[in-house]
Order: structure tokens, then C-alpha cells, then sequence
């Protein structure tokens, strides 16, 4: 999608938090996108626009919510997480919020996601295929839970957290 078309059409759904979003911004982002350590300068060189114009660009973009914050993307297996595994939560009615809360609060849970089906998907990361075991403990003591199933991911193929223009 142009980049033009993906600007109007963030801002036809208000999800920009009412900034109007036209191609520099668009271009700042994927600056970020694709390295989130690019200095004004280097931003302003390739926009054409002055350091200044850049960083109150920037500024506007975080203000209204745009962007989120600035991450580095980390290699788990890099730091022990060999195991990554993804949990498919079944969870009683009107009980999903309180249940999301208490798995956000699991050390080793990196993602939850809210389903369309009354369903939790979770993203959890392990050292040793023995923590699997506390932890399936400690999702069959949450109150509300009432089935899950779990998959080891074998292989990824896309791991891109960050929106595509």
C-alpha cells in the first residue's frame, strides 16, 4: 500500500490520536522501523527536513500515540530462552480480563492476546522444557481457566513487532 493511502487510512480510522499523518511522518516511522537508534541528523538528512522539524515530528508522534516507545528486538535463545511456546487459553465467560491480567503477570510470558472466541493466545518463553511443568501448573490454578493447549514453535519464519506501511 502507497504510503499516502496508509496515512489516510490511519487517520479515517482516529487512530492516530487526531495527527494528521502524511508521507514525511510515514517516512520517519520506517526510519524507525528499520533502526531505532537513527539519530535527527541521519533522519534529517534523508527527509530533507532540518533536526529541529524532525524532533517536533517525532515529539507529535509520540504525544498522540503513534509510537509507543523505541524497542530493541532481542535474540532470546541469545540469553537462555531456548523454548518458545505458544498457549491457547480457553477461559470462562466474563472472566478474560481478570485471567489475561493474572498470565501478564507470569515471568515468563512475553505476549496475551485477547481472541474473538473467549480465547487467550499466549506467547511464553522457557529455558529448560522442565519450567513448562510450573507453568502449566500455574495456568491450571487460575480461577476461570478452563482448557488450553500448548505448542512448542519449531521454527519462525516472520518475527516483525512493528506495523508495516
Amino acid at each position: 500500500m502507497e504510503l499516502t493511502k496508509f496515512a489516510e487510512k490511519a487517520e479515517s480510522k482516529g487512530k492516530s490520536g487526531g495527527l494528521k499523518i502524511d508521507d514525511l511522518d510515514l517516512e520517519i516511522i520506517n526510519i524507525f522501523r528499520n533502526d531505532a537508534r537513527t539519530t535527527l541528523t541521519e533522519i534529517s538528512g534523508k527527509t530533507k527536513l532540518s533536526k529541529m522539524a524532525v524532533k517536533r515530528r517525532i515529539d507529535k508522534l509520540v504525544a498522540s500515540g503513534v509510537i509507543l516507545g523505541f524497542h530493541a528486538l532481542i535474540n532470546s535463545e541469545a540469553l537462555g530462552k531456548r523454548y518458545s511456546l505458544i498457549w491457547d487459553i480457553k477461559v470462562k465467560p466474563n472472566n478474560i480480563e481478570r485471567v489475561a491480567k493474572e498470565l501478564c503477570d507470569l515471568d515468563n510470558v512475553i505476549r496475551v492476546y485477547e481472541l474473538s472466541n473467549l480465547e487467550l493466545h499466549v506467547h511464553a518463553l522457557f529455558e529448560e522444557l522442565t519450567d513448562l511443568e510450573l507453568f502449566k501448573r500455574q495456568v491450571e490454578a487460575i480461577e476461570g481457566v478452563v482448557e488450553y493447549n500448548s505448542n512448542i514453535v519449531i521454527k519462525t519464519y516472520k518475527s516483525d513487532v512493528s506495523l508495516t506501511p
